[in-house]
């Protein structure tokens, strides 16, 4: 083979995170300092993940920890494993991944977010 060498690396993308949302090391610092730190909404940062948008008398069975209440999401979609639990506003109640521990499987509580 010939020898080769790597000059540079950068990356451009993760997931869904484009350098489009990216801020340099300089405007971050000045961005402290003036205490405008720019930070992604965790719901925002997962927003590739499907989002289910439930009603309050459901979110308090979920933030509780009841299971039986995920049978409500249906299968998942092809390749999908994690969906996201909102509240009406949008926020993130909580993660639910597909489990196949069962025959047809089902959904399980994966996190819940308390705010």
């Amino acid at each position: 083979g010939c020898g080769a060498h790597l000059k540079s690396l950068r990356r451009t993308a993760c997931g869904h995170l484009t350098l489009d949302n990216a801020v340099t090391l300089d405007e971050l610092e000045r961005l402290v300092e003036k205490e405008k730190i720019p930070l992604l909404s965790l719901s925002s940062a997962l927003g590739h993940l499907r989002g289910v948008t439930w009603q309050s008398g459901w979110l308090s069975r979920v933030r509780s920890g009841q299971q039986e209440i995920l049978n409500q999401i249906g299968k998942p979609l092809a390749g999908e494993r994690l969906v996201r639990i909102l509240d009406p506003r949008g926020e993130l109640v909580a993660l639910s991944e597909w489990s196949e521990d069962i025959p047809g499987g089902l959904w399980r509580l994966a996190r819940v977010f308390h705010s």
